[in-house]
């Protein structure tokens, strides 16, 4: 089996965090590239709704990366990620009900980042199925240590959402401040 091979234990917090490590890099290219640098979503009054569900989701996935490493898996932090994690979901769905209006004035959903968005959907709901599922069937051993790649890989993408999140509220308050004093 992979988890094995690579010495990542079977419970929720292990295969939780490698699962999100995965995934986390199409999401960031999602966000680099289509987001901030070909269509600058923070400077279209249209996608500010969706680009509120970007900071969100950054926030939330930050939170529970740095649960998973940084914390001991207690009956209240199990129940916190799973709440993170259902959150997570439920704004990626948000998220993609929204970006067709959001992008009208863009030319539409380039097909690439369409099929990104619905991976990215997909995957948050079967890394939240999949942590809920081993967590109720008790595979979640405090004592279980992570590998040390895997601390690092989930404070990098921790410390890395956070900073993310960071820079979207910057350009999007800089330029919300531009849009104004431009209308004075």
């Amino acid at each position: 089996m992979l988890l094995e091979t690579l010495g990542v234990p079977f419970t929720a917090p292990a295969v939780t965090l490698f699962l999100l490590a995965i995934v986390a890099p199409v999401g960031a290219i999602d966000i680099l590239y289509f987001h901030i640098y070909r269509f600058r979503l923070y400077d279209q009054p249209a996608a500010r709704t969706e680009v509120a569900t970007h900071i969100l989701r950054a926030a939330v996935i930050g939170t529970a990366a740095l649960l998973l490493v940084a914390t001991p898996f207690t009956p209240f932090v199990a129940a916190t990620l799973g709440s993170l994690l259902a959150l997570d979901f439920l704004n990626n769905v948000v998220d993609v009900w929204l970006e067709p209006e959001a992008r009208r004035s863009l030319g539409g959903l380039p097909p690439l980042e369409s099929a990104i968005h619905i991976f990215g959907a997909t995957a948050a709901g079967a890394i939240t199925a999949t942590y809920l599922l081993l967590w109720a069937l008790g595979e979640s051993p405090a004592a279980a240590p992570l590998p040390s790649w895997l601390s690092l890989q989930g404070y990098m993408l921790g410390i890395g959402s956070f900073m993310l999140a960071t820079v979207k509220i910057g350009l999007l308050v800089r330029s919300m401040q531009r849009q104004r004093a431009a209308h004075v």
